[in-house]
């Protein structure tokens, strides 16, 4: 999940449900690592693909930081 571009970020987001806990976990993780919103993004950066991994993962935060398992939670 860490490597996919933006574009299957809603898709993940989406599918976390059906991955069995330890899936869903690593997933969770990766997606509030690599997708979290920036503090400032810089318009010059911006594209529709990264917009939309942002979103998604900014309206599923709570549930993405649920996910994660105990042990890996910061």
């Amino acid at each position: 999940a860490a490597r996919l571009s933006a574009d299957a970020v809603p898709v993940l987001v989406a599918g976390l449900p059906v991955l069995n806990s330890q899936d869903r976990c690593t997933v969770a993780k990766a997606l509030l690592e690599r997708w979290s919103p920036p503090a400032d993004p810089d318009w010059r950066t911006w594209n529709s693909s990264r917009a939309q991994a942002w979103q998604a993962v900014r309206t599923h935060s709570p549930a993405l930081r649920a996910a994660i398992c105990s042990e890996t939670k910061k």
